[in-house]
This record gives C-alpha cells, sequence and structure tokens, in this order.
C-alpha cells in the first residue's frame, strides 16, 4: 500500500471510524477529557477512542491505529491524528506511523508492546510538518502498554498481513527486579536519561520518564518530585534523599506546567508531607531503572502460608505472586504470564523458568486455594487450556 493511500485512508477514519479491531497501545493509560462518564467503564481493550494529549496549549486527539504488518517481534500500523491549535477553530488534520516491540504470553493472550518509535509523521497544513509535536506524540500518548492477542490476530486477518508468514518471538529475559519490605516506588526511564530545557535558569527536565525528574546545571543535583516535595541525587539513578536546598520556587513551577499537560506524574500522595515522612523514618525507597523492571514488595518480612497438598508456601503479605517451593528451596514468581526462579527473594539472580519446567506442585494448587489465580500460566491445567 503507497503512502498517499494509506494516508487518505487513515484521515477517512477521522470522519466516519471511532472504533474498529484494533486498540494498539504504548505507556501510561490516561482518560481522554469527555471520551467517558464517570459511570461508564472503559471498554475492553483499553479507553475509548479517540485519545487526547494536550501539549504547549494545543489539544491533539489520536485515533484507533490500523495495523500494516507484524513479522517475528515488530508490529507496523499507522493512526489519524487531528491538531487544535489555540486561537484556531479548524482542526489540522495528519498521519503518524510507528513501530513496536511485541512480547507474546501465549497463556494469557497478553501482547505486551515496548518500544514505541514513531518512524514518519505527515501533517501537510501544519508548519514544518508538524515537528513542533513531535515530541509530545512520541512520549506522552495517553497508549496503553498491553493489548489482548485476539485483537491482534484479528486485525491481522483483516488487513491480509495474517498471510505473510509469522512466528511469534518470546522476551524471556528477566527484567530487574527489586524487592522490598518497605513502601517503596520504582521509576522507569527508558534507556539512559535525556535532558531537555525548561525555559528555566539551569534547570533541565528528564525526558524519557513519566517521573518528574529535574536537573539544575548549576549545582550539578537531579531533584525528584515525591510526595510534597524534593529528592535530591547526584545520579538521575539515584541514591534520593531529602533535598535541603532546592529551587523549590522553579522546581515547583515547572512541576505545575506538566502536571497539567500530563507530562508527568509526582511519586507518592502530593497532600502529604515529605519533610515529615523523613523525620519519622516512613519515607519510601526510591529504585530506578534504564530497562524493563519490577517491583515487588511485602508489607514488613514476607509471611508464607501453606498451598494445602503442595510442597509449596506463598507470601501472603504481598499483591505479587510469590512462591517458596520446600521441596527445593527455590523463589518463584509470576511476571506478566512468566515465571522466574531464584535462590534468593531479595538479592537473586533471578532466571526465565518456561511453564512447562515448572515444579508439580504448581499444577496441584488447588482451585480453591488464594492462589488459584496463577494456574492459567501453569500449562496443563484446566485453567490454562481455557480459551
Amino acid at each position: 500500500m503507497k503512502n498517499a493511500s494509506k494516508q487518505f485512508i487513515a484521515l477517512g477514519l477521522i470522519m466516519c471510524v471511532t472504533s474498529g479491531p484494533l486498540g494498539i497501545a504504548v505507556g501510561q493509560t490516561t482518560t481522554p477529557p469527555g471520551s467517558a462518564t464517570p459511570n461508564e467503564p472503559p471498554p475492553a481493550g483499553g479507553d475509548p477512542w479517540p485519545r487526547s494529549v494536550n501539549y504547549q496549549g494545543a489539544t491533539l486527539d489520536i485515533f484507533q491505529p490500523q495495523l500494516e504488518s507484524w513479522k517475528g517481534n515488530m508490529l507496523d500500523a499507522y493512526a489519524a491524528v487531528t491538531v487544535l491549535t489555540p486561537g484556531k477553530k479548524d482542526k489540522d488534520y495528519g498521519v503518524i506511523w510507528f513501530t513496536a516491540r511485541t512480547e507474546v504470553d501465549k497463556v494469557n493472550r497478553v501482547v505486551t508492546l515496548d518500544d514505541f518509535k514513531i518512524t514518519k509523521q505527515n501533517f501537510p497544513t501544519l508548519p514544518n510538518n508538524g515537528y513542533a509535536y513531535a515530541y509530545a506524540l512520541q512520549t506522552d500518548l495517553p497508549w496503553r502498554r498491553t493489548v489482548p492477542l485476539d485483537e491482534l490476530e484479528t486485525a491481522l486477518a483483516m488487513t491480509g498481513a495474517a498471510d505473510q508468514p509469522r512466528k511469534y518471538t518470546l522476551q524471556n529475559n528477566p527484567p530487574a527486579i527489586f524487592f522490598s519490605t518497605t513502601p517503596a516506588f520504582l521509576v522507569l526511564i527508558d534507556g539512559q536519561p535525556v535532558l531537555q530545557p525548561t525555559g528555566a535558569n539551569n534547570i533541565q527536565k528528564v525526558i524519557n520518564t513519566r517521573a518528574l525528574i529535574l536537573f539544575d546545571s548549576s549545582k550539578s543535583t537531579y531533584y525528584l518530585a515525591l510526595m510534597d516535595g524534593w529528592a535530591e541525587a547526584q545520579s538521575a539513578l539515584g541514591p534520593y534523599s531529602l533535598a535541603r536546598n532546592a529551587p523549590a520556587k522553579d522546581l515547583d513551577k515547572i512541576k505545575q506546567a506538566a502536571l497539567a499537560n500530563n507530562q508527568n506524574e509526582v511519586l507518592g500522595n502530593p497532600e502529604q508531607s515529605l519533610k515529615e515522612a523523613y523525620q519519622e523514618g516512613e519515607t519510601p525507597a526510591v529504585y530506578v531503572s534504564t530497562g524493563p523492571a519490577e517491583l515487588l514488595q511485602t508489607q514488613g518480612q514476607p509471611l508464607y502460608d501453606p498451598v494445602y497438598g503442595t510442597s509449596l508456601v506463598y507470601a501472603s503479605n504481598t499483591g505479587n505472586d510469590i512462591f517458596l517451593d520446600n521441596a527445593n528451596n527455590e523463589y518463584y514468581i509470576l511476571i506478566a504470564g512468566r515465571w522466574f526462579q531464584s535462590q534468593s527473594l531479595q538479592n537473586g539472580p533471578w532466571t526465565y523458568v518456561p511453564g512447562t519446567s515448572l515444579p508439580a506442585a504448581f499444577a496441584q494448587i488447588p482451585p480453591y486455594s488464594p492462589k488459584a489465580n496463577v494456574l492459567v500460566s501453569v500449562p496443563g491445567t484446566p485453567q490454562a487450556k481455557r480459551p
């Protein structure tokens, strides 16, 4: 399909299509203003289309992406976009083309999307081809990180791309796994920190993360928006401590603008005093990773309850799926449908375990067990065989 015809189809979607076979998403989820009432739950697969983002006073509406191909683990798609700039009555129309890397969880029928990259954009009525909005389109889109595998396969069948030979590529390298027995936050930075000027003297912002991290070049200090205040560190990766002499006036001004435009978020409760938390020894830990990572948390030291009829015990004071098999003294965790194994819950290292290589005890978890939810990720169980 030629690019011109792709653009014609995408622009036509704006006029006549508000839903379709596929909702593709990467990053944080936000609810577009006016897209649903508080009493209306979002439909399966994500928030309604189009989805909106505000950037530099303009409103960008992104319409439901259309699949072009899915080869190996790389997905190609394009989406129609409208831009309403301040002072204009009419919208400008355009198209973005993008790619994303896929990780397929066949057991749970879920596809995780990562490395979202816009490969091309076409806004013929905007100055400089709409380059002023490139950052918002790349970074601030209200996408979701996972989509149902069935929706992707349906979309492929409708586009004809399913006729192309394709194999699923599963990425099973373990993410960085942090463990904490106290309240903690995980900050994900997409690669090494990238700084961008903010307009304030000497202050730049790390733009490839949803957390709000600012850098004061005059002090060679990074500041992280935490609760109602700021934590500081000599590196964007931490460790962070209470900021004692931060340029709070400039930092707070940047924070207000970033929150108003949904560019960043504050870690923790913004109404809770960070200073008091430090004084009382209740400051949450902050873990930072420049690659895929997961945070495991228990409320205090792990408390284990037995999985009756098996050699397994599970951590009962956490929302994570953490198991210890007394038969081999190995820990097992379930993350996004994938199992990982280690001899140390606190220190790792973790290795990927195919579901077919799990100890037999996992298939023996009773369906009435509090941890029966993991059975869908245990091959051979009736729960895993359900469509």
